[in-house]
């Protein structure tokens, strides 16, 4: 149960990692803002 819950934290991030990695995808600042946003308060 431990290792679920680690991995839907982690996947977003790497999500947007590997999307800019493999696709040269680059996200806009509106994007970035609202998904720290939305990260941060799910975190806290």
């Amino acid at each position: 149960p431990g290792e679920a819950g680690l991995l839907s934290v982690v996947e977003p991030p790497s999500a947007i990692l590997l999307a800019l990695l493999i696709l040269h995808e680059v996200p806009g600042v509106n994007t970035l803002i609202g998904g720290s946003i939305i990260l941060a308060a799910v975190l806290f």
